[in-house]
């Protein structure tokens, strides 16, 4: 039972500190876009850190590059389709 205590102190201690952590790479990097790639950028390699130490290593193998590399212009109708969302 400690460690439901001890996850949500140490989640809230993270969500504390972030905003501020955030907003001194903003400065430092010049303006919020940049932090945020560098944000996103960390996040993205502890996550995929995480999957390969799981065993889920494979699931990034089952992503569809191939096709989508053999049919190109499928590939960029389905991006004009993300830009009309918005």
């Amino acid at each position: 039972m400690w460690w439901i205590v001890a996850a949500v102190v140490l989640g809230g201690t993270a969500i504390s500190l972030q905003a501020p952590i955030n907003a001194a790479l903003a400065r430092e990097l010049g303006g919020p876009v940049p932090e945020a790639a560098v944000s996103f950028g960390v996040g993205f390699i502890v996550l995929v850190t995480i999957a390969l130490l799981q065993g889920q290593g494979e699931a990034f193998l089952k992503l569809p590059l191939d096709r989508l590399r053999q049919d190109r212009e499928e590939f960029k109708v389905a991006l004009d389709r993300i830009g009309t969302l918005s």
